[in-house]
């Protein structure tokens, strides 16, 4: 009986001992090892007076995922009312658009704020008239707060009410227009990415996205602001939730419809929409751009596949603007590092210099885009930061050299009717009554049937499948070594005698004899022509080729 007392004596010390570690042992670590040393760095460490070395110390300490540490080199709180009232009443509020953006969007709550305060010099030498001022938000229970751009003591981030909030990014827009830039204010969610569909409601998150657009609406009109997006991202949110291109499209329809119109009662600049990378750059293009003043495109590269990547992108941007009326820009080209994607992907793909990315991504867009207004690089010390990089001296090339791109004339496929139903819709069907009557005619004359693939013209992605539009335009862009592929799968791998875009390549001689089609036509293309005409479509229905 003694031993099992004593036992239990030992047993409880043990306890009580572990729970004194918990309550009093590991604060008193923390107070007294932990945050002086945080403490140390945020306050004493940091240079004060000296620009220079302001700029490489924020610079050394720069990367985002320090913050886990506690950053070290935030040495500024929210504006007071005070201060507010003051470089406001020192501001230009008149707005200023740009002949073309050239922009630079760096997110964060550390970034988008340093940049303004310490390397506003650079960013106009680098050639940079447009600004993002970003507020970046975190959701709880489906209730919307802001983190600060500042820090407190400690060195961590600390959430604003929505009063500070306002002071903050109306603070941003000022400053950002004191020192020449045009503005596009935005509210970032990073937090609500791939939490997927269980967790994710759309029906409780979208009241406060509403609310949140229009708090800042008001405030980008009260400041001054050039251009306003009220959710940054929307059907990159919803792809990384799950939800599927019909529900995408569905509900980015209902979402602008009804939120654009309350926005233009209270700001009077440009509304944009900011949209994500898609995982197939032709799904952007069931997506509606109308009511917007203008809107963005934008992905990540990682020095791989740049051309794949970047090349459909800007066709989808193109065939949308030409469709929608809405001219377009590069909302967001970042070259993930190869720290940067240890971090965002967990392996690194591609150490390749960032400059080759983009020098591609530029020519590119460059040599492709058609209707763009302007280009946004991310970031100068963030994610993807180019400050010190050889990069740097693309992007001043570029912005020294380029200028907005005519826009596409629509046609039949750029005014494709998704409003009427899409694909299948009884408009469409119509529309493309020539394409059914030269398929009819190429299997009643052999030239297709059982085993050979029917090229027919696709309304939205152009004949063949291929990004163009006839023989001539298919032509030249499958004589380009690096379309080859695409051109060949497009042609059936050779199973088909019909060229890109779907066009018959034999002579009349091939067959050992001449086919005659409706009106006596010999070919696709004439028997299109003849059958597009509405008093001949008559005589194309009854036809059936001689035997």
């Amino acid at each position: 009986m003694p031993k099992l007392k004593g036992s239990i004596r030992a047993l409880i010390f043990v306890g009580l001992t572990i729970v004194a570690i918990f309550i009093i042992g590991i604060p008193l670590f923390v107070s007294t090892q932990i945050l002086p040393s945080i403490r140390r760095e945020t306050v004493a460490e940091f240079p004060e007076g000296n620009l220079k070395a302001i700029k490489d110390f924020v610079d050394e300490n720069s990367e985002p995922w320090e913050m886990s540490k506690g950053q070290k080199y935030m040495g500024f709180e929210e504006p007071t009312k005070d201060e507010i009232a003051a470089i406001r009443e020192g501001t230009d509020l008149t707005r200023y658009y740009p002949t073309s953006l050239k922009a630079i969007f760096d997110p964060g709550a550390v970034s988008n704020t340093v940049d303004l305060l310490y390397y506003s010099d650079e960013l106009a030498d680098l050639g940079v008239n447009t600004y993002w001022v970003i507020g970046e938000y975190r959701m709880n229970d489906y209730k919307i707060s802001q983190f600060s751009p500042s820090f407190d003591h400690m060195g961590f981030p600390k959430l604003l009410n929505d009063e500070e909030a306002d002071r903050v990014l109306s603070w941003r827009i000022l400053l950002a227009k004191r020192l020449g830039f045009a503005t596009i204010i935005i509210p970032d969610y990073p937090s609500l990415f791939n939490i997927g569909r269980q967790n994710f409601d759309l029906n409780k998150v979208e009241p406060e996205f509403v609310r949140v657009a229009l708090d800042l609406a008001k405030i980008a009109e009260d400041n001054g602001a050039e251009y306003f997006a009220p959710v940054n991202e929307y059907n990159h949110l919803l792809i990384s939730n799950g939800y599927s291109m019909d529900e995408i499209v569905e509900n980015e329809k209902r979402f602008y419809g009804d939120l654009l119109p309350e926005i233009r009662k209270i700001f009077h600049g440009k509304i944009v929409i900011k949209n994500g990378a898609v995982n197939n750059w032709n799904n952007f293009k069931r997506e509606s751009m109308t009511g917007a003043d203008l809107f963005g495109v934008g992905n990540a590269f990682t020095g791989i596949r740049t051309r794949e990547n970047m090349s459909p992108k800007v066709a989808a941007a193109n065939f949308v603007s030409a469709r929608d009326g809405v001219p377009w820009f590069e909302s967001e080209f970042v070259v993930y590092r190869p720290i940067d994607q240890e971090h965002w992907m967990g392996y690194v793909q591609s150490t390749a210099p960032m400059e080759n990315t983009y020098r591609e991504g530029l020519d590119i867009f460059e040599r492709e885009a058609k209707g763009a207004v302007g280009f946004t690089f991310m970031s100068w010390t963030g994610v993807g930061k180019i400050r010190g990089t050889t990069a740097v001296e693309a992007m001043e090339d570029f912005f020294t050299e380029w200028q907005p791109t005519p826009k596409l004339t629509p046609d039949q496929n750029t005014v494709q009717p998704f409003l009427a139903g899409g694909q299948n819709s009884l408009i469409n069907w119509f529309k493309n009554l020539p394409a059914y009557y030269s398929l009819a005619f190429n299997i009643f004359t052999g030239k297709m049937g059982p085993g050979k693939k029917p090229q027919v013209q696709d309304p939205i992605m152009g004949e063949g499948g291929l990004p163009c539009k006839g023989k001539e335009e298919c032509d030249a862009y499958c004589a380009k070594p690096e379309n080859r592929a695409e051109c060949e799968k497009a042609k059936g791998g050779g199973e088909s005698n019909s060229g890109p875009g779907g066009q018959d390549q034999r002579h009349e001689g091939d067959s050992g004899e001449k086919q005659g089609g409706p009106g006596g036509c010999k070919s696709d293309a004439e028997c299109t022509a003849y059958c597009d005409k509405p008093e001949n479509k008559a005589e194309c229905m009854k036809f059936q080729p001689q035997q």
